[in-house]
């Protein structure tokens, strides 16, 4: 006499293999949802950075009003007649350029034939940082009135910050202050508060008074964003799996 068998699949739940899955599975999946946003973000970025550095410079002067606004004036190329004020100078902290680290400088700008007075915030480019850091660079600076051409700056979201920082306490017309980052905000009331350009404009590599520039319109490309999205994801179907692998179990009936 026979038997004959057959296999039986069973699927038995583990309550706390299943609670670590539903908790860490959505949050997964939804991380990588979040790269996606991020990598259109990026697109649109990009988009809309070429269309503006295709379109033609703006006078800063005569485009004031308009550019107010920070949609409107972000990576708009802007002409600039004015002059470097050296009292106003400013170190931006911890840039690398090519493994080797040192500053921008950030110096203020007084336009020439506008009534009242106007005056911007230009970031002229990066220069290396001396050996000791209680020294400070050399800095050229041209004299007179020169023009600037250079594109507006409107940063997405707000600067991280090791520890709080108040500009004006730090400013000292002796000496150049470090700061971790531009904040206009405490920027603009150095110069002439509502007189004074609220957005940054960094200099073209061509313009008058650059120093050595390498400004990308986007800190991390939007085809990193996919990978990372990729990563996440494939992080919750290995998860997903565990849990199959956890809870299915294959036994052998015999009839």
């Amino acid at each position: 006499m026979t038997t004959a068998s057959s296999k039986r699949i069973r699927f038995r739940t583990d309550w706390k293999t299943s609670v670590f899955v539903i908790l860490l599975f959505p949050l997964l999946f939804s991380l990588g949802l979040w790269q996606l946003d991020r990598e259109q973000e990026k697109r649109d970025i990009l988009r809309l950075y070429q269309q503006r550095q295709a379109a033609p410079a703006l006078d800063l002067a005569d485009a004031w009003s308009d550019l107010m606004n920070a949609k409107q004036a972000a990576y708009q190329q802007v002409i600039v007649r004015g002059k470097l004020m050296a009292d106003y100078r400013l170190l931006l902290d911890n840039q690398v350029l090519n493994g080797v680290v040192g500053y921008n400088l950030i110096q203020g700008v007084e336009l020439t034939n506008t009534r009242p007075n106007r005056y911007a915030w230009i970031n002229r480019g990066w220069l290396a940082a001396p050996k000791l850091r209680s020294e400070r660079p050399d800095i050229p600076s041209p004299n007179g009135v020169i023009q600037l051409s250079g594109t507006v700056y409107v940063p997405q979201g707000k600067p991280f910050l090791l520890q709080e920082q108040s500009i004006a306490t730090q400013f000292n017309k002796q000496r150049l202050p470090l700061i971790q980052a531009v904040d206009m905000a405490q920027l603009r009331p150095l110069l002439a508060g509502d007189a004074t350009f609220p957005h940054l404009i960094r200099l073209n590599p061509e313009s008058d008074a650059a120093l050595r520039i390498d400004w990308p319109p986007v800190n991390t490309r939007p085809e990193k964003h996919r990978g990372y999205a990729i990563q996440w994801f494939a992080m919750a179907g290995v998860l997903l799996l565990f849990y199959l692998y956890r809870s299915i179990e294959v036994g052998v009936r015999r009839e």
